[in-house]
């Protein structure tokens, strides 16, 4: 069972699909949302997933929907989710340095964002210990302010740490390819989004630990 908190910034296709995997009955899930007419329909509906995995529902009571970063102070996550377009992260991080002392005693950022180099942005202010990144290659499309839809899923998504690698390798795509299966991270709050679980097991429900 997931038994740490979890906020996500960002209310996109990855992040709503994310969502769905990591609500849980007994813990709300923060959903960190800009736009105030999504945020009133998240809190009215929840979230609806389709596709591959089957259709499940996630009722509106299982999310706390906040409008503004500093709303997580009030109870920070163990873990932020980062489920935004790339092209927001210079943004993301200059809000989120005001509070960053107070949310790095506890909190570790989770990039879940297209490209290479969007850690840069928060390197400066975020514990090194503290900020992963995911490259997590599955087809989550949003049909509807509350409705995600997964039409495709690869076999074997990964997670590793953003700064263990030299400068040298992290900037080398060959090295970047060849690394990005056995560099799944061990021994730390993350293990292997089930590698070798069946086809229909949907697994970022074990994203978290």
């Amino acid at each position: 069972e997931l038994d740490v908190s979890v906020a996500i910034w960002g209310a996109g296709a990855v992040g709503l699909g994310l969502a769905t995997a990591l609500a849980r009955p007994e813990k709300r899930l923060q959903l960190l949302v800009r736009n105030e007419r999504l945020a009133t329909t998240l809190r009215e509906q929840g979230i609806r997933r389709t596709g591959l995995f089957g259709e499940i529902q996630v009722p509106a009571s299982q999310l706390e929907v906040i409008t503004h970063v500093e709303a997580l102070l009030d109870q920070p996550p163990d873990w932020l989710l980062v489920c935004t377009k790339a092209f927001a992260t210079p943004d993301l991080a200059r809000e989120l340095r005001p509070i960053a002392t107070e949310l790095t005693r506890t909190t570790r950022l989770l990039l879940c964002q297209n490209g290479w180099g969007n850690e840069i942005a928060f390197q400066d202010f975020w514990p090194q210990a503290r900020l992963f990144h995911a490259r997590i290659i599955t087809g989550f499309h949003r049909r509807a302010a509350p409705h995600v839809e997964i039409p495709a899923h690869p076999p074997s998504p990964a997670l590793g740490p953003l700064l263990g690698a030299r400068e040298a390798d992290r900037t080398d795509p060959a090295h970047q390819r060849r690394s990005a299966k056995k560099e799944t991270v061990r021994g730390s709050p993350f293990f292997p989004l089930q590698a070798h679980a069946p086809s229909d097991v949907f697994p970022y429900q074990h994203l978290l630990r």
